[in-house]
């Protein structure tokens, strides 16, 4: 595996931890000389003023994982080139433990199979349907917030903290996997959980009743609005 020195932590982290598979290369063009699939992991503006002065040859697999470069611009900045084997993704930070989903775009069973190695793939049938599904990647740090406070309200009522931790991640990861897992709608699952009179019922209502979930909307609208530059 040959990966740039450009992030040199990261790089010397990988090298230390795979000696023998990881390979620290200076120049990005003889990495992709040397590569049967490229991965591309670039700020915009870096990935603006490196890639067009790199050849990439339509046997290449290039597999980007720039969120904020869309198809066009990425064909543009390969050199115009129209490979089948060109696709654009959106990891989340879980791939490093292969689990979670992986957005691409264009279907493609090749580099989906690739991808597999490292996550689910989830294959966006326009280019389109994928920013209201990146938008919610924006929701990565106040999922650990909404973790961190009900922490810190259950140690304040007495619970450790490590053990109000170990509790609360236990109780989501359950929740996402029956959900991944179940054949009913998260409406269904939401209905179902429910209880007439109950706990679920009771805190449904109050939340329904609040704008908690019209900020949810809301922060979405404006990350989606961020994503098409408006």
């Amino acid at each position: 595996v040959l990966v740039s020195r450009r992030s040199e932590d990261k790089s010397r982290s990988l090298y230390e931890q795979f000696p023998a598979t990881v390979e620290i290369v200076d120049d990005a063009a003889e990495i992709v000389l040397r590569s049967e699939i490229v991965f591309i992991g670039l700020l915009p503006g870096v990935a603006r003023s490196i890639l067009p002065q790199i050849t990439f040859t339509d046997d290449k697999m290039v597999i980007s994982m720039m969120a904020a470069i869309d198809m066009n611009e990425l064909l543009t900045l390969l050199g115009g080139s129209c490979s089948k084997l060109v696709v654009r993704t959106v990891p989340l930070p879980s791939a490093m433990r292969r689990s979670g989903p992986i957005l691409m775009y264009p279907p493609n069973a090749a580099v989906e199979n690739v991808l597999r190695c490292v996550g689910t793939p989830i294959v966006c049938q326009t280019e389109a349907e994928m920013k209201p599904m990146i938008s919610l990647t924006g929701h990565i740090s106040s999922f650990y917030e909404l973790m961190r406070v009900t922490q810190s309200w259950m140690a304040n009522r007495g619970v450790q903290e490590d053990t109000a931790q170990q509790f609360i991640a236990s109780f989501y990861s359950s929740m996402a996997s029956a959900a991944e897992l179940s054949e009913h709608s998260f409406a269904e699952l939401s209905e179902e959980a429910a209880t007439p009179g109950g706990l679920n019922e009771q805190s449904l209502r109050f939340l329904r009743d609040s704008e908690h979930y019209s900020l949810a909307e809301q922060s979405l609208q404006a990350i989606l609005n961020r994503l098409n530059g408006k």
